[in-house]
């Protein structure tokens, strides 16, 4: 290890992803011609798909198992407050809204940029 440098790589934390920019989808992990990725004598496995920082990065950038994940849990906590959010519920409107806004649309709302730059097709289910 070079002296001068206090970085030590854990591979078990690290992915190399490679984004591609065409149309057509390679069920190869990595173009053929690409070498194994090395950092500090370390090898970093490559990925399809990497969750990084709560949000999902896929080859494409297309965002597709994230915004999945969050359309997911966006219906699961629906269903688990659906008796409370419900028309016969005996909560007042704003108490309704408030917890909507505290459990429902803090999941939507979070990385909420990356649907900016996602492919419509994808957000429609969202």
């Amino acid at each position: 290890m070079v002296p001068y440098l206090r970085i030590k790589v854990n591979s078990d934390k690290s992915a190399a992803i490679q984004f591609k920019y065409n149309k057509r989808s390679s069920r190869q992990i990595v173009d053929l011609e690409i070498p194994h990725f090395k950092f500090l004598n370390e090898k970093i496995p490559w990925q399809l798909n990497y969750k990084y920082l709560g949000f999902t990065l896929d080859e494409n950038l297309h965002f597709r198992d994230y915004i999945e994940r969050v359309r997911e849990t966006a219906i699961f906590y629906r269903g688990r407050l659906g008796a409370m959010l419900g028309r016969k519920s005996k909560l007042s409107r704003r108490n309704k809204h408030t917890i909507h806004k505290m459990s429902i649309r803090t999941v939507m709302k979070y990385v909420s940029p990356v649907f900016a730059h996602a492919v419509s097709k994808v957000l429609d289910r969202l």
